[in-house]
């Protein structure tokens, strides 16, 4: 999938790399995997809490933030 590249100063990010790994849901393979979703995706609705929702959208490129659900935990990277 192709990720749209922001450069404009003050710009939202667009789209986020999701790499996680669920602990005790696991995926059928067991191994960890990689989604894009778009910003409208990062919501409460989604199963966010508000704290998270605030620091992913506030990354910068190349840093991460962790997440630890009750069921699962997931890392979100900010690649572009």
């Amino acid at each position: 999938m192709k990720v749209q590249n922001i450069t404009k100063k003050g710009e939202k990010m667009k789209k986020y790399s999701f790499v996680f790994w669920c602990g005790y849901v696991s995926n059928e393979d067991g191994k960890p995997s990689i989604q894009h979703v778009t910003e409208k995706d990062i919501s409460e609705d989604n199963g966010f809490f508000d704290e998270d929702i605030k620091e992913i959208k506030d990354l910068s490129v190349g840093q991460k933030h962790d997440i630890h659900g009750v069921l699962e935990s997931m890392s979100v990277y900010r690649y572009n």
